[in-house]
């Protein structure tokens, strides 16, 4: 039983400094993209508020589906984020037991 243990521990080692990896990238990444999304959605917002005063509808919808698009990707990417520290958690306490 102790062997099969320790095997499985040396098995999860590289997939737990694979995933420390990625969640490292992805934070980076979604600190890097913050800055450049909101200045998108800022802009974005902007041209749909001209938009609504200017009564242009029917260039309205696509700005809105823009609008929402960036505050998905943002939302999926805060999503990743989580996920990835939940697995890592319970890597670590597998690894621990």
């Amino acid at each position: 039983m102790f062997v099969l243990k320790l095997a499985i521990k040396l098995l999860l080692l590289p997939v737990l400094l694979l995933l420390g990896v990625i969640k490292l990238l992805v934070k980076i990444s979604l600190k890097l993209s913050s800055i450049v999304l909101g200045a998108a959605i800022l802009l974005v917002f902007g041209g749909i508020l001209l938009l609504i005063v200017q009564q242009a509808w029917s260039q309205l919808i696509p700005l809105l589906l823009i609008e929402v698009g960036l505050m998905l990707l943002t939302f999926a990417t805060g999503v990743v984020q989580a996920i990835l520290d939940i697995v890592c958690t319970g890597l670590k306490s597998a690894m621990r037991s």
